[in-house]
């Protein structure tokens, strides 16, 4: 029997058990558990993903003098980022905007933390992002997924699809075979948001024809958009018509019409302006002997049409982009021959005059590469096909002849691709209608066979779109036609 002690005449507790009592009362500490005092504190998860607009519970754990963990009691919960996570104070941490941010809890003095990375999805990453892929052969892609504030975690239950099955077909595994020539866009889908990437196959395949049979108009690409504006649809009828190609959908749709209906102009690129400058059509005003002074900007950004300062000699002619101005080259009227080279500059907008080309040609190709302009074949005053390869230098501000074009001839589509210069079709009298396909390389001065086009054409017009190039309308020997090829080297 427990001996009890008397104060007075008042008897208390056990001896005992009043030696015990420091042990429960150092349970003040905020622990639930009476062997000790708080030597250290922890989150569990210390770090954790948390979806945007999803919860995670937090649990705190107190480590004791005696050496137990339990669960910590009287715990303060506050967040160093609230934009980006919120704590409630039992706790439950919510995501509410991308990114990163940091958890305390305290209890006894003592402090732990927990990182959350706060996950509202951006788009998938697909890698490899473009691939050449021969007829036939395989290719392994994978996604990430692009979270806001720069984060990038891999990607799961993944859906991936081809907007071109007989292109380029993809298992559910993210494997693509290439099944014929052709462009495929592969979409990847995870938490709902989308990436892609473009599988190009090379060689020549068909592509859905222009509403309208057309020649002779105005061919570009820009913001990833292919455009076929204005051209000839027979006799005097001149079009101001704007088509407009998408990849994705694989459909031509009508943008804003040019203002001033016509074909033949001289047409370049400049940031995301198409520049159709001069042309013919003998019913618009200041033609100057049929042919236009006119200089009509199209921008793709807000799909409208600006007037710029009027080109001096009005003609057809053929441009290109250099060092930020747009040179239009030699060309002709109705009567007249030009080796005129006129120079505009959109930052000022107006003109001056360039050194001549030494040979006067129109209806020829023309490029721009590595700071020079390139001018192959075209037609000479009597009507000849030339072959005269002619280089701008703008340093040296001279003209200088290279190696001819193999096949002289004229009327020709042409475009620039990996540094080359290539022509493509065209006329020569004796031979007709061309499908012949050539390219110049400066980096060996030297001329190469392509492929040729699957039907002959003169008048055609070509741009490139996804390292593609696409062979746009033009007149084959059953006139003028809606046709459109594309050629992928």
């Amino acid at each position: 029997m427990p001996a009890f002690v008397r104060f007075g005449s008042i008897a208390r507790v056990p001896l005992t058990l009043i030696l015990l009592l420091p042990v429960w009362i150092a349970c003040g500490d905020g622990t639930t558990d009476p062997n000790g005092t708080v030597t250290a504190l922890s989150v569990t998860p210390d770090s954790a993903d948390v979806r945007v607009g999803e919860t995670l519970q937090l649990q705190a754990r107190a480590t004791l003098s005696s050496g137990a963990t339990v669960r910590a009691e009287n715990v303060s919960w506050t967040t160093q980022d609230p934009t980006i996570a919120s704590i409630a104070s039992s706790g439950l941490v919510t995501a509410l905007a991308g990114g990163k941010a940091t958890i305390v809890a305290t209890t006894a003095n003592r402090t732990a933390q927990a990182r959350i990375v706060a996950l509202r999805p951006l788009a998938v990453l697909v890698a490899p992002d473009t691939v050449r892929l021969a007829e036939g052969t395989t290719v392994q892609l994978a996604a990430q997924i692009q979270y806001e504030g720069g984060i990038v975690r891999p990607a799961t239950n993944l859906s991936w699809q081809s907007l071109d099955n007989t292109a380029a077909t993809v298992g559910s595994n993210g494997v693509v075979l290439a099944r014929a020539p052709g462009l495929a866009i592969v979409l990847a889908t995870a938490e709902g948001v989308m990436g892609e990437m473009l599988i190009r196959v090379p060689g020549w395949f068909s592509v859905p024809p222009l509403p309208l049979p057309l020649r002779a108009g105005h061919a570009a690409a820009v913001a990833g958009k292919l455009y076929y504006i204005g051209g000839n649809s027979g006799g005097e009828d001149y079009e101001a018509t704007n088509y407009v190609y998408d990849l994705r959908t694989r459909t031509w749709l009508g943008a804003t019409p040019m203002p001033t209906a016509r074909d033949q102009g001289a047409t370049a690129v400049l940031g995301e302006s198409i520049y159709i400058i001069g042309g013919i059509n003998p019913a618009a005003p200041n033609n100057g002997f049929s042919r236009l002074y006119i200089n009509e900007a199209f921008s793709s950004a807000i799909g409208n049409w600006l007037t710029r300062a009027e080109m001096p000699t009005a003609r057809s002619a053929r441009a290109d982009t250099l060092n930020g101005q747009i040179y239009v080259v030699s060309g002709t009227t109705v009567v007249e021959h030009y080796d005129t080279v006129e120079v505009y500059n959109p930052a000022t907008n107006s003109w001056s005059v360039g050194p001549s080309i030494p040979t006067i040609r129109s209806s020829f190709a023309l490029g721009s590469i590595g700071g020079k302009l390139y001018a192959a074949g075209g037609e000479v005053p009597g009507g000849a096909a030339t072959g005269s390869l002619e280089i701008f230098d703008p340093l040296a501000g001279s003209w200088s002849s290279g190696p001819p074009l193999p096949t002289p001839r004229f009327v020709v589509a042409s475009v620039v691709l990996d540094n080359r210069l290539i022509v493509l079709g065209g006329f020569v009298a004796g031979s007709g209608i061309l499908a012949i396909v050539e390219a110049y390389d400066p980096a060996t001065d030297s001329w190469s066979a392509l492929p040729s086009m699957p039907e002959a054409r003169r008048e055609a017009r070509a741009a490139v779109l996804a390292g593609a190039i696409f062979v746009i309308g033009g007149v084959s020997e059953g006139g003028i036609s809606s046709r459109v090829d594309a050629f992928i080297p």
